[in-house]
């Protein structure tokens, strides 16, 4: 048979026994849930949320990556809103809304905030000349105990 095809070709041998291993386990699929992180506490650096496209937009306090990725930018909680957007859509007539992530920094800021109230900020945020000159103080002062104990 295999002749036909195939010149000086040899007949293929095969086992009068065909061992066949089936699995065992049926393949789990993949989950998309669990990934939620609304109210926890986060630090700068940290991924939020991984998505492709921009199903949700960065709000107060969160980046966006190139490949869409939302990570934070303060330390503070999670906090997830919808902002209606200006017009409707133009195939189903309702109003656009965007899902948002945010980080409130506190654990009992709402979002979204009203544009005229004045901005919340972090207690992170220091004046680092001011804290130079009061290090520098506290070491003067710490001195002066010193000699004062060695002295005596």
């Amino acid at each position: 048979m295999f002749g036909l095809f195939f010149k000086n070709s040899q007949k293929l041998a095969l086992p009068k026994e065909l061992q066949v291993r089936c699995a065992s386990k049926k393949t789990g699929g993949s989950s998309r849930n669990g990934r939620d992180s609304a109210g926890e506490y986060v630090i700068p650096g940290n991924i939020l949320m991984r998505q492709r496209g921009t199903k949700f937009h960065p709000g107060e306090n969160v980046g966006i990556g190139k490949d869409h990725t939302l990570y934070a930018k303060t330390p503070g909680y999670v906090r997830f809103y919808k902002e209606i957007n200006n017009g409707p859509c133009l195939t189903t007539k309702k109003p656009r809304e965007r899902r948002i992530i945010a980080i409130a920094l506190t654990k009992d800021q709402k979002f979204p905030a009203d544009p005229n109230a004045p901005r919340t900020r972090g207690f992170f945020l220091v004046d680092q000349t001011k804290m130079k000159d009061e290090i520098e103080q506290l070491r003067i002062q710490h001195f002066e105990k010193r000699d004062a104990i060695f002295n005596n």
